[in-house]
């Protein structure tokens, strides 16, 4: 058994799990192993139960618990071509629904 973990993520940061784009829980991050060739999740649900959840099919949603990310000056690469909306070039924060 091979153990390892997400760039950046420590254990018990809160964690969504999704399936195939739908919800399937929420809890704490424990840290990412491999076992003959298959990757797996090991995260503790509300309840405190262990879960081992197979990465095959899954996406995992690291929920930020600071404001940190308010902090930054610009997210938005600059070096990217905006292919939808070629006469400027508008970072997300930017829009405003009108």
């Amino acid at each position: 058994m091979l153990k390892y973990h997400f760039p950046n993520v420590c254990e018990d940061e809160l964690i969504n799990i999704y399936s195939y784009g739908d919800f399937k829980g929420q809890g704490k991050y424990i840290c990412l192993f491999k076992i003959e060739n298959q990757s797996f999740l090991f995260w503790r649900n509300d309840k405190g139960n262990k879960i081992y959840t197979n990465l095959e099919s899954i996406s995992v949603e690291i929920i930020n618990t600071n404001n940190t990310y308010n902090q930054s000056q610009n997210v938005c690469p600059q070096d990217l071509v905006d292919t939808y909306n070629q006469s400027q070039n508008v970072c997300p924060q930017d829009l405003v629904d009108t």
